[in-house]
């Protein structure tokens, strides 16, 4: 079973093991423990971090932090360091989640499955309603963990991405299930019209929706993940998915015209943004491939797969039928 539990004296041989097998310093993520000898670590390290995480004898300009182990059964296979809240230099940086997994566990998946415990662990532990990560250009695998977990680019610096995980967005949770009949009323009672991104983020922050006259404002603003385009036009759905990708924001094509015609392109320039491009299941083209998985899944080897209505075909057949 994989689990994160807070840095003891109780498991001080299996932890100090794991501070000594992490680098120093790799790619952005600082073992600052990593030359301490065995007696030092039990008697000046964790005291220490057990002190800092309740807020004591922190030094000037730090944050309370905890240190977990990430668990496999009976072996550490990571370290996640959480900051409780951020000052101006951390969300700048940093960020909430500092972590790294044991060079011999690396390319088993342990860096997403401990980050998805992280984000519950945050979810009890900070103030903020997002996670700040921050992430190296030269480790695009820990980028790609990061998305894969709900994260969303929203800057960078010369070395950095600079990323976070919303935990709360409005206290509204999003799916068709969580639907009513009068919510219509509550949106409508909250919805703003606004010109550009700036007035749309302003009132995202505070707690309404958003319509606007331009689809920029939804590729630029910043708390906007992803961007659906349902226009059905060739040339303005590949503007919207080309600006949402330049803005490092997720693109759904609900235009199968502007798939079809530049959609291998759009691919490759998302994949290389480090961002999702991708139909939807509810779509036709979406459908269709549910279709083929559906049949393929049974054993048949599918030689043809298409949408059969509003075309020559459906006349042929219906001729045919008839004769």
């Amino acid at each position: 079973m994989l689990y994160l539990k807070k840095i003891n004296f109780e498991d001080v041989e299996e932890e100090y093991k794991a501070i000594k097998s992490m680098p120093a310093q790799e790619n952005g993520f600082e073992n600052k423990y990593h030359d301490v000898t065995n007696e030092e670590f039990i008697n000046e390290v964790i005291p220490k971090l057990l002190k800092n995480s309740e807020g004591l004898d922190l030094p000037d300009g730090y944050v309370p932090d905890t240190y977990f182990f990430l668990w496999d059964d009976d072996k550490i296979v990571g370290l996640f360091k959480i900051r409780h809240y951020l000052n101006d230099f951390l969300r700048k940086g940093a960020g909430h989640i500092g972590y790294g997994i044991l060079p011999e566990y690396r390319g088993k998946g342990y860096a997403k499955k401990g980050l998805v415990l992280a984000i519950e662990k945050c979810k009890e532990i900070i103030k903020e309603n997002e996670i700040y990560l921050s992430v190296h250009k030269d480790n695009p695998a820990s980028l790609r963990v990061q998305l894969e977990c709900g994260a969303f680019i929203v800057g960078e610096t010369e070395e950095e991405y600079l990323t976070r995980i919303k935990l709360k967005y409005n206290n509204i949770t999003f799916g068709f299930r969580d639907l009513r009949r009068d919510d219509w009323k509550r949106i409508t009672e909250k919805e703003v019209i606004v010109e550009d991104e700036k007035a749309a983020e302003a009132a995202i922050q505070e707690g309404k929706y958003v319509a606007c006259k331009s689809f920029m404002v939804a590729c630029k603003t910043p708390s906007i993940q992803a961007v659906v385009d349902a226009t059905g036009s060739i040339p303005i759905g590949a503007e919207i998915a080309l600006n949402s990708i330049l803005n490092k924001k997720h693109i759904v094509m609900l235009n199968a015209e502007t798939d079809c015609v530049v959609g291998p392109i759009l691919k490759k320039l998302a994949d290389d943004a480090g961002v999702i491009f991708t139909g939807s299941a509810g779509d036709e083209p979406g459908a269709v491939m549910g279709l083929y998985d559906f049949a393929t899944s049974m054993g048949f080897d599918v030689r043809v797969v298409g949408k059969g209505k509003n075309n020559k075909l459906y006349d042929l057949l219906l001729f045919q039928d008839q004769s």
